[in-house]
């Protein structure tokens, strides 16, 4: 059965989802630490990300 995804838009529900996301990214695929700048950019993607005209996605399965 194919599975289907959905991208729903960004809610402050989802921010812990994307900093653990991220930080796993950084370190598996780009092998680094986070620098010490980095936490305001991952915890609060709201207003280092999206409210410089930014966005967030995320692909959640569409049974969601």
């Amino acid at each position: 059965m194919p599975s289907s995804v959905k991208i729903p838009p960004y809610n402050p529900g989802l921010a812990g989802h994307f900093n653990r996301l991220w930080v796993t990214w950084l370190r598996d695929t780009i092998g680094n630490e986070p620098q010490a700048e980095d936490p305001e950019a991952v915890d609060y993607p709201e207003s280092f990300y999206i409210a410089g005209g930014g966005a967030v996605f995320f692909a959640v399965p569409a049974s969601l």
